[in-house]
């Protein structure tokens, strides 16, 4: 019998062998990236399986107790895992709530305890006040002209804020004045007050009571006495230095919202659609009335102004018929209807002033449904519109300024805001917000730079809107007036008759 020695040595040649082992031991050729053979890849999958399984959690999408009999049992132990995990997640949200409640409790005491730290962008009191005649450019900054005009420098900004409550939402009453002694002069329901511009001492000149309410105020043009209109159609004149009656005039038939002073003769306007003259030096006040016949003034008299307080011409009235008034008073007290009348208006007019260095130029504004400011030329021989805009809301008042070519009007709904016109064209340059209704009444001071103004909000507002770059002291309408060559000689005539004063003794 063959071994298997023999077998493989009979069958194959050994020299033949150890050639092959020897040429494939010499082959100069990488195998290394051959393909793996197919046994290799499995076992190397299945290790591969074993570790992943091995690093599985706890909880599995598996079940790990396969027998059916303790299924229940495993699924109560499985609800309890995750109720537990719940109930840990919520008591770490409690804490970090916690946390952050006591950091907001603790930042809270800081801020108490210590002034000097602050969160970022943000005030721990009010800012700092600006040191006087500072001038903020942010508020021209982005200011449009279109015809490149001079821009004039203004601070545009609230010096004050009074509080003025009862003070009445009614477009047609004039509650507000300033006289040349600095003093404002405010009506608030049946009562009126006097507030020191200098010292900010507040005094009550009287209460009406009852069912009595101030409906107009105005002092005369050295602040020496000042006239009060009522809902029961009394005027009533006070010695502003004594706060005592002086006399009552009477002769309206309904309240008496509007008063314009000229010298020694009030101007009176009523609802009862007339205006009445009074020289109130004489005890026969009554001079002459304006109005009486039907097609002059249909309704409530609501602005009148006299182009001078001290030595006027012309007398502007307007009234709720949408009517524009220009009267000459006349020696004689038969009246012969107005100088000039104007029907451009499709609302009332209430705003009206005249211009501080043209006598001749009247602006005027229309209530809601006009929403228009115009400038008249009146003069001797005619009575010409030179320019209008819409302002986009109710004009309630209009103040010119004294110094410069421009005017200052008031506002109602939407904006409730102070405007800056340029004359003549009337381009805008500044809206002065604050208010949070309608500004009814405003009001220029002795100086001719500050502005006040009253509104629906119940409150009063100071505005440094005018500046006096010739540091001129003629800011009021008496020297205003007479700072012209024109009236030189009658400044002169008039002073040495005591013009400037004027004395209430009855005659």
């Amino acid at each position: 019998m063959m071994n298997g020695h023999d077998f493989f040595g009979s069958t194959v040649d050994e020299s033949w062998v150890d050639s092959t082992i020897t040429a494939f031991n010499n082959l100069q050729c990488d195998i290394t990236n051959k393909r793996e053979t197919r046994w290799g890849r499995k076992n190397r999958k299945n290790t591969k399986n074993k570790s992943d399984r091995s690093d599985k959690t706890k909880i599995d999408r598996f079940i790990p107790i396969r027998d059916e009999h303790k299924f229940d049992a495993q699924q109560t132990y499985q609800q309890q895992q995750d109720n537990d995990q719940k109930k840990s997640n919520q008591n770490i949200n409690n804490n970090n709530d916690q946390e952050l409640v006591d950091d907001d409790k603790n930042e809270e005491e800081n801020e108490n305890n210590n002034d000097n730290q602050h969160k970022i962008l943000s005030f721990q009191s009010k800012a700092p006040e600006a040191p006087d005649g500072y001038i903020s450019n942010l508020r021209t900054l982005y200011t449009y002209n279109g015809h490149n005009e001079t821009k004039s420098k203004k601070v545009n900004k609230t010096e004050r804020v009074l509080d003025a409550p009862d003070l009445m939402d009614d477009f047609y009453l004039n509650l507000l004045d300033w006289s040349a002694n600095d003093i404002v002069a405010i009506g608030l329901g049946s009562r009126c007050y006097f507030w020191n511009s200098e010292n900010g001492e507040i005094n009550l000149l009287n209460d009406y009571g009852g069912d009595i309410y101030i409906c107009s105020v105005a002092f005369n043009h050295n602040g020496q006495y000042i006239a009060i209109g009522t809902s029961n159609n009394i005027v009533t004149l006070y010695d502003t230095s004594t706060c005592k009656t002086l006399r009552k005039l009477y002769g309206h038939s309904s309240r008496i919202g509007s008063l314009s002073w000229n010298h020694s003769i009030l101007s009176t306007g009523s609802a009862d659609s007339t205006i009445r003259n009074n020289d109130v030096r004489q005890k026969n006040y009554h001079i002459s009335t304006f109005g009486d016949n039907e097609d002059d003034i249909e309704q409530e008299i609501c602005g009148l102004k006299w182009n001078n307080n001290i030595n006027g011409k012309l007398l502007a009235s307007g009234s709720n018929d949408n009517k524009l008034c220009i009267w000459r008073l006349q020696e004689r007290t038969e009246q012969h209807g107005p100088y000039y009348q104007f029907t451009d208006s499709l609302s009332a007019v209430k705003a009206m002033s005249w211009c501080l260095w043209n006598n001749n130029l009247l602006a005027t504004g229309g209530g809601s449904s006009d929403r228009k400011i115009r400038i008249y030329d009146i003069n001797n021989n005619t009575g010409n519109l030179l320019s209008q805009c819409d302002t986009q809301s109710q004009v309630c008042s209009i103040q010119w300024n004294p110094f410069e070519k421009e005017l200052l009007s008031s506002h109602g709904f939407t904006k409730n805001q102070l405007s800056i016109w340029k004359y003549p064209l009337l381009n805008k340059t500044h809206d002065l917000c604050g208010h949070t209704s309608r500004v009814l009444h405003t009001a220029l001071s002795p100086d001719g730079t500050r502005v006040c103004s009253a509104a629906a909000d119940e409150t009063l507002r100071f505005w440094k809107v005018f500046e006096d770059n010739n540091n001129q002291n003629n800011t009021n309408d008496y020297d205003s007036y007479y700072s012209s060559s024109t009236h030189s000689n009658n400044k002169n005539n008039n002073n040495k008759s005591g013009i400037n004063g004027l004395n209430l003794r009855i005659r």
